[in-house]
């Protein structure tokens, strides 16, 4: 057991060490094999966001995703985003410049080459005009080509929706406020705001 405890201990005084690196801009390394390094040592985030940025993170496509924008955080001088195609959360962009984040380490990241960031702007503008109700979820559970697929069902029954990707906007709150429109699920958590498409079921 103490072994575990300083194994730990050590890989975030090596992140520490590493972040502190790239911060004050040292030599040695090249900026690739530095985040490269920070991106192995970066402690696992939580089940529960502690911050805005870590609670974006959680909404991020996975390293598959197709498009490559969406493996990461956005910021437009505005607001932030973060969106797997399926589900969008944006927090106010506050002191993060405009350009890509990591989701991993929350740090800034070059320009990605393939593509502009999807204009996420245009989800919460359209949730925000549709006419929507107060809607109460009821855990759901099918077998989908022999896996088991957990979702929630809106008070109404037209729609239904990833029940990871609504435990992960609420972030642990079981008191938020969930509204359904057009198909979609929105919200609003401590961090900021929400969208989470329906699913076919």
């Amino acid at each position: 057991m103490k072994m575990t405890t300083d194994k730990a201990l050590t890989r975030l005084k090596i992140y520490d060490i590493l972040l502190g690196m790239k911060r004050a801009g040292l030599d040695g390394m090249t900026e690739m094999e530095l985040d490269g390094m920070l991106l192995h040592f970066a402690p696992k985030p939580g089940r529960v966001a502690k911050t805005g940025m870590q609670w974006l993170a959680k909404a991020v496509a996975g390293k598959k995703g197709v498009r490559e924008p969406l493996r990461f955080i956005y910021c437009d001088g505005h607001h932030a985003y973060a969106s797997d195609g399926h589900r969008a959360h944006r927090i106010p962009a506050g002191c993060f410049l405009p350009g890509y984040y990591c989701p991993k380490m929350l740090l800034p990241v070059g320009n990605i080459t393939c593509g502009p960031y999807p204009e996420a702007w245009r989800v919460f503008e359209t949730a925000a005009k549709e006419p929507h109700s107060k809607t109460v979820l009821a855990d759901c559970e099918t077998v989908v080509a022999g896996k088991q697929v957990n979702y929630v069902l809106s008070r109404t029954g037209q729609i239904s929706a990833n029940k990871k990707y609504i435990d992960d906007a609420a972030n642990g709150d079981k008191e938020t406020m969930l509204l359904e429109s057009g198909g979609r699920i929105s919200g609003q958590s401590e961090f900021g705001e929400f969208v989470v498409m329906g699913l076919r079921t």
